[in-house]
This record gives C-alpha cells, structure tokens and sequence, in this order.
C-alpha cells in the first residue's frame, strides 16, 4: 500500500462518524476561501467575482487528509477505492471534484423547507444482501445505510452542477466532455448555471424526490436558454443522473429510478424542455 493510500485510509476511516454525509465545509476549504478574501483586499464582491472566474479556490497543497475529509463528509463509500485506481497523481481533481458536489448540496441544504430537512439528511438503507467489497466506511458509520450527498436525490443535483462547473471552466476530463457532447470549441460560457434561480424551485419543495427532479428540469431549461441544443442538454442530464453508478456501488437502491422518473415528469410538463424528456426517454 502507498504512503498516499495509507494517509487517506487512515484519515478517512477515522473521520467523526458525525460528520460523515453532512457535506460541511473543512478547514482547507474555509481556508482557502479565506486566502482567497485576503487577496482580494478584503472584498467581498471581487471575491465572489473571481470565484465566478476561475472557481472555487483550491489549498496551495492538497494533501490525503484533505481528499480523506472531503470523501468522508460527501458520503463516499467508495473514497478509498478511487484513492487506490486514481493514486497520488489524482488527489487535486478528487479533492475538487468532492467540494465542487458538497458545496451544492450545501446550497441546496440551505433553501429547503424546515419540513423536509430530515428527509434529505436521514440515512437510506441499502439494497439487502447486496456487497460491494470497494465500499469503505469510518469506524462507527452503520455500513447498511447509504449517507449524506451519496443518497440519489442528494447525488444526483450535485452530480449535474460538479460537471456544469468544470465544463464552464474547461476542467473537465476528455471521456466526460465526449460524454456531455462538448466540442473542444464549445463556448463554455453556455454551461454556467445561475443558482439563484433555484431557489424558489427549492424553497417550495414538498418532496426530496420530487424536488432532485425539478432542480435537473431548472437546469435544463437554463442550459436551453444559454444557447445549448436538446441532444446535449439530455446528454448533460444523462450524464448527472445515471442510475448506473449508485446501482453498481450501493445495489438497486428504488429511489435512484424514482429520481430519474421524477427527472423525465418534471422536464415533461413544460414545452420548453418536453423535448428533453423525450430524449432522455429513448436512452432508457
């Protein structure tokens, strides 16, 4: 086992076993935001701005408590395994790939009705009988549950925004942007999502399901209106939503197909994004 390996194993499977799904922001993240507000001068506006940019900031150094950490918070049961197959050269892109997911989940976290925050926060149970030996969890976290922002209609949304991001600021990896349908002279531009907008759709939710659906059809239509055409909106869709890996790390977990119906009913009802579903439809 490398010395990376081993630093991650050690730091993720002894993370706080409340901490673990919360999608909380850790001291490298908090710090290097705060670097990044000092360089500013202090401002907040041009902080904010240079976020929009170039993306949130990264630590001067990445190291494998800090990919463990994030793992950890994310809900990753497979953290340990893509420590293994992606090695010390993929601690960067881990890192920031398990930020990018948490920090919407934490945005999303933030706007949801009082009544449905026990709901989204409150542990799944797995597929019973179901094994997958990659799957790792800290010492103290009950391994039959699915936690935190690997539950579908957590996953799913942040999935979506972690690819709608890197695609914006050209960081995505070449078997992603082939997936997504992005040519390399695309205007990345057109991938930027406005998360305000979400809001209401979020503020108004009445089921978890429900609303994992309704955030995918909001940023559908965004993505329409940035100038995207149908075929690579559902790609992006596709993409985000797959059952595939939440079925082949956690089982056949019903929500993650009740997600994805939810996604095709919501991007349905609206003529804009009719199209979409259809799409999405004849890939199933």
């Amino acid at each position: 086992m490398s010395t990376y390996l081993e630093d991650v194993s050690q730091a993720f499977l002894h993370s706080d076993p409340a901490t673990f799904g919360t999608s909380g922001a850790t001291g490298a993240e908090l710090g290097a935001l705060r670097g990044l507000y000092r360089e500013s001068g202090g401002n907040r506006d041009a902080t904010l701005q240079t976020i929009v940019d170039e993306g949130y900031p990264m630590p001067t150094t990445v190291t494998a408590e800090m990919v463990a950490l994030t793992g950890a918070i994310h809900a990753c049961g497979v953290a340990l395994h893509l420590a293994e197959i992606r090695g010390v050269e993929g601690k960067e892109a881990t890192y920031e790939s398990y930020t990018a997911k948490n920090r919407f989940d934490r945005f999303v976290s933030l706007h949801l009705p009082k009544d449905l925050r026990t709901e989204w926060s409150q542990p799944s149970p797995r597929e019973s009988g179901f094994d997958n030996p990659t799957i790792e969890y800290p010492d103290g976290v009950d391994s039959d549950f699915i936690y935190g922002v690997a539950k579908p209609h957590r996953y799913f949304p942040a999935q979506t925004m972690r690819h709608l991001e890197f695609a914006r600021l050209g960081k995505l990896d070449e078997k992603t942007k082939s997936n997504l349908l992005i040519a390399d002279e695309a205007d990345l531009s057109k991938f930027t999502i406005d998360w305000e907008e979400l809001i209401p759709t979020i503020e108004s939710a009445t089921d978890t399901t429900v609303l994992a659906g309704n955030i995918g059809a909001q940023i559908a239509s965004q993505l329409l209106k940035n100038g995207l055409n149908t075929q690579q909106v559902a790609a992006i869709l596709a993409e985000g939503y797959s059952t595939r890996g939440v079925k082949q790390e956690h089982g056949n977990i019903p929500e993650a197909n009740e997600v994805y119906s939810a996604l095709l009913a919501s991007l349905a009802l609206s003529s804009e994004t009719k199209d979409v579903a259809d799409s999405l439809s004849s890939r199933l």
